[in-house]
C-alpha cells in the first residue's frame, strides 16, 4: 500500500493570452507583473519578451490568482513570488527579480507586507 503526504497541493496555472498576432499559452508562475488600462494589459515575464494583449487589465484581475498577485499602483499588478524587495519610505517602491522597481502606493505598504508575510507562512 502506498501513502502520500501532501503539505500543499501545487498545479501548474497556465493563462491564455491573446493579440492580433498570438496565442500564448503561459505559466502564471512566469508573469513577473503586468501593466494595463481600460483596452490593453502588457504582461512581463521571467522566460520571454513582453506581450500585450487586447483585453484590458480588468478582465486579468478577475483571472489572475488573488493570491499570487498584488496592485501597488493603479494599472499594475505584481507577482509577489517575484518581489525581491520593498522600499516602504518614500519614495516607496517594489524591487522585482528582474530588477525593475514598480512605484508602491504609500497607503498599499502594509497591505504587500502582509500578503508576504503571508507567504512565508
Amino acid at each position: 500500500m502506498l501513502l502520500f503526504s501532501f503539505n500543499r497541493l501545487f498545479f501548474m496555472e497556465k493563462i491564455v493570452l491573446k493579440n492580433t498576432e498570438t496565442l500564448q499559452f503561459t505559466y502564471v508562475k512566469d508573469i513577473i507583473y503586468c501593466r494595463g488600462d481600460e483596452e490593453r494589459t502588457t504582461f512581463y515575464f521571467s522566460n520571454e519578451p513582453p506581450l500585450t494583449t487586447e483585453k484590458g487589465l480588468n478582465y486579468f484581475i478577475k483571472k489572475l490568482p488573488v493570491s499570487d498577485f498584488f496592485s501597488p499602483d493603479n494599472g499594475i499588478l505584481v507577482n509577489i513570488k517575484h518581489v525581491t524587495s520593498l522600499r516602504t519610505v518614500w519614495p516607496c517602491h517594489i524591487e522585482l527579480n528582474n530588477g525593475e522597481r514598480i512605484h508602491l502606493a504609500y497607503l498599499k505598504r502594509k497591505q504587500i507586507i502582509e500578503r508576504i508575510k503571508r507567504l512565508q507562512g
